[in-house]
């Protein structure tokens, strides 16, 4: 490839033909099948035309500063715990009135309220806030949670700029199960785990009004009945596999122990694919701690 259309190509791992003093330099390139036209009149080179990275870049180039990364796309340059699968289309959001048109492998998206945008990793990028409500319909649910706890904790954004950006989307699918998702993020739940068991298991008639992430001393209790004085700890499986973190738990359970609180764990994996059978031993524990405190 001549320097002209080589430099464009490191700079930017995209060429658009209008930016080419000599164009047909291009027609060349293809011919020879050293590039590739990604968009209408944006070629890559043929070797990274599956490159991520280069993708993203080449749709930014073809809406030429009018739009930026969203949805799922911008999770992933966000780095919140989502990766975009590698044949994924490019999500772009753009102005009402521009005159562009999406196609194979680009997902044009147009919204009057379009305008702040981030710069993220040399990629210009909608704000966080807005990619997880625009990209909550499209995500598998087994990535949800993770999304918006990941997003939460690490201070990218706010429950309040969650809630508020989801207002202005008054019809997105899925918009009471995000509320309730962020309700529960309010109340304490600050992992994936917990939501799980907040939304699957410690719910629903006969259970009590339990308090997340609930302080005693010098430890937070994951779900802990105040009443009954029961504190049930879910236990992921990297943090409570190991023989060190297994002594900690029980020292742990047992100064819980000396101030009348009784602990009960449950693992991972009877969480995620036993949640019936806990739930039946949630309620049972519960009864009998009631009894017994008359």
């Amino acid at each position: 490839m001549r320097n002209e259309l080589t430099r464009l190509l490191a700079v930017r791992g995209a060429a658009r033909r209008r930016d080419l003093a000599r164009p047909w330099l291009l027609d060349h390139a293809a011919k020879a099948g050293k590039v590739v036209q990604l968009f209408p009149g944006v070629y890559v080179e043929a070797a990274m035309r599956r490159d991520q990275l280069v993708r993203r870049r080449a749709a930014l180039s073809y809406v030429d500063g009018r739009g930026a990364l969203s949805h799922t796309t911008a999770l992933a340059v966000w780095r919140i715990g989502w990766d975009e699968p590698q044949h994924a289309p490019i999500h772009v959001t753009v102005g009402p009135r521009v005159q562009l048109h999406g196609g194979k492998g680009l997902m044009l998206h147009r919204h009057r309220s379009f305008g702040e945008r981030h710069r993220r990793g040399g990629l210009i990028v909608v704000p966080l806030d807005e990619a997880i409500v625009r990209s909550w319909p499209l995500l598998p649910t087994t990535h949800r949670t993770g999304v918006v706890i990941s997003a939460v904790t690490h201070r990218h954004t706010t429950l309040d700029q969650l809630l508020q950006r989801l207002a202005e989307v008054p019809k997105l699918t899925g918009a009471g199960e995000l509320k309730r998702l962020l309700s529960l993020v309010a109340a304490g739940c600050q992992s994936p785990l917990e939501l799980w068991g907040a939304l699957h298991i410690f719910t629903g008639p006969g259970m009590p009004e339990f308090k997340r992430q609930h302080p005693v001393g010098n430890y937070l209790l994951d779900v802990y009945a105040e009443r009954e004085r029961v504190a049930f700890e879910l236990d992921g499986d990297a943090f409570h596999a190991g023989p060190v973190q297994r002594e900690r738990d029980l020292r742990r359970d047992a100064a819980l122990a000396a101030l009348g609180i009784q602990v009960v764990r449950f693992t991972y994996t009877r969480l995620m694919f036993e949640p019936e059978a806990v739930r039946r031993e949630v309620l049972a524990i519960l009864a009998a701690a009631g009894r017994r405190r008359g």
